[in-house]
């Protein structure tokens, strides 16, 4: 079977579809927040050789046992271990 040329396969739960002009159409990256909370969608989404984004909300049983409080904002900044810093797949569209 053949790789699609509009498609970024970095890991099994982390690929991203394109348009021919490098615009994302759908972003799959498990563990990560894709969208902003407007639900714009976040300049690098997507792209695992820049910094990603996690947002959670901390649950009851997790506000007790660390002290925060409860429903507020958890935001985790995650680098891929294989892909963070290498040279972007993106830059291909970018003139």
């Amino acid at each position: 079977m053949e790789t699609p040329t509009n498609f970024i396969a970095y890991e099994p739960k982390a690929y991203v579809f394109v348009d021919d002009i490098g615009n994302k159409i759908k972003i799959r990256h498990k563990g990560v927040s894709t969208n902003d909370a407007a639900g714009n969608l976040l300049p690098d989404a997507g792209d695992l050789t820049k910094e990603q984004i996690s947002r959670n909300v901390v649950q009851f049983r997790t506000s007790m046992r660390r002290g925060l409080d409860l429903g507020s904002h958890h935001v985790t900044i995650k680098k891929s271990q294989r892909h963070y810093g290498k040279d972007s797949p993106f830059r291909r569209w970018k003139q």
